[in-house]
């Protein structure tokens, strides 16, 4: 597990069909997901039981710090069993 940065993250290939997760190691549950047309920064924990994966934003609209300390924010509510639901989005 690299620690995520933007040189690295630019540097990763995207696959041409489904998804390609890339985890943190200074985060545990950070990550970064890639798909064809996309890359997103994750949250992933576990609440009642069940795995839970939030997208926290996208790259580079988000940089990784703020990313990450989200991230962090999103896991400390799924350990309290606080469950985030995604914004909706507003189109512009």
């Amino acid at each position: 597990m690299p620690k995520l940065t933007k040189a690295f993250i630019e540097s990763l290939s995207r696959p041409e069909r489904g998804q390609l997760i890339v985890r943190d190691e200074v985060l545990p549950g950070f990550g970064v997901r890639l798909t064809p047309n996309c890359i997103s920064f994750v949250a992933e924990g576990r609440m009642a039981g069940k795995a839970k994966r939030l997208t926290v934003g996208k790259f580079p609209q988000l940089s990784v710090e703020d990313a990450r300390s989200e991230a962090r924010e999103i896991l400390i509510d799924m350990a309290a069993g606080v469950e985030r639901r995604a914004e909706p989005s507003v189109l512009t």
